[in-house]
């Protein structure tokens, strides 16, 4: 597969997927939107949220006369909540944080059960930012080496 032939792959899935778009019906009131790509210049309203963008990040390196290319998925998770705890001292606890993590591990669950898809979701990182009350992270992938001269990624095992 080549990295657009992957990145398409998970789009599909992710935004035709019955339990994300229950999910994001019963908990946002709307269906999540899926992009492939995201414009940093002119980033979503709070009204695009629930929200998934799927991009990549690539870096070479040559091994025995060979080049490779390493390419990490990124998928840029974000949704809008409100909530919002206050303790009797006045501490307050903003909620979106774990409401986030509910949806993006929803999202992971989903994109590491997809057959023949050569990558796996690995970490997950909290993204600040974005102003209340939108809330954002990146879950990323391992990367896959990819021989140059074949422009294509390796086959699941």
């Amino acid at each position: 597969m080549t990295v657009t032939e992957v990145l398409r792959k998970i789009k599909e899935v992710l935004q035709n997927d019955d339990e994300l778009i229950d999910y994001c019906l019963q908990r946002y009131g709307r269906r999540h939107r899926v992009y492939l790509g995201l414009d940093l210049n002119a980033p979503p309203e709070a009204a695009d949220y629930p929200l998934i963008a799927i991009g990549y990040r690539s870096s070479y390196a040559e091994r025995n006369l060979r080049r490779f290319v390493s390419s990490t998925v990124t998928l840029f998770v974000g949704i809008t909540y409100e909530g919002q705890e206050e303790d009797e001292h006045g501490n307050r606890e903003y909620t979106g944080v774990a409401e986030l993590e509910d949806f993006a591990t929803l999202v992971r669950n989903r994109v590491c059960q997809i057959e023949d898809l050569p990558i796996e979701v690995l970490g997950f990182e909290p993204d600040f930012p974005a102003p209340y009350p939108v809330w954002t992270c990146l879950l990323y992938t391992s990367p896959s080496p990819r021989d140059l001269s074949t422009s294509r990624m390796p086959s699941s095992a």
